[in-house]
C-alpha cells in the first residue's frame, strides 16, 4: 500500500536505531517514492540508522515519562527524565 508513496516513519527514542533500521529497509522494499525519519529523542551514542529530524538530543542515559517507563514505574510522569547515573 505504500508503493509510489512518501513515508514519514516517526519513532520516540532513537536509542540504537535497529527497529528504524528495519522500518526504513521494509517501506524502501515495498517501493516507497521516499522514506524520511523524526524522532522524538536521540541518544548521544552510535546508531544503526540516524534520523533525518530529531527533536532532542540527550546523553546515553535510561529515559522515563511521557509512556517511558523507568522498572513499571513513571510512565505517566510530565516530562522526560534520565536516571541518574550511579556515582551522583
Amino acid at each position: 500500500a505504500i508503493r509510489g508513496q512518501h513515508v514519514l516513519v516517526l519513532d520516540d527514542v532513537l536509542d540504537e536505531g535497529i527497529t528504524l533500521r528495519h522500518i526504513v529497509d521494509a517501506c524502501r522494499i515495498d517501493g516507497a517514492e521516499s522514506v524520511q525519519t523524526a524522532v522524538l529523542v536521540s541518544k548521544d551514542r552510535p546508531h544503526a540508522c540516524e534520523a533525518d529530524v530529531v527533536g532532542v538530543q540527550v546523553a546515553d542515559r535510561y529515559l522515563y515519562g511521557y509512556g517511558l517507563d523507568y522498572k513499571g514505574y513513571f510512565r505517566n510522569a510530565a516530562g522526560i527524565y534520565a536516571v541518574a547515573d550511579e556515582d551522583v
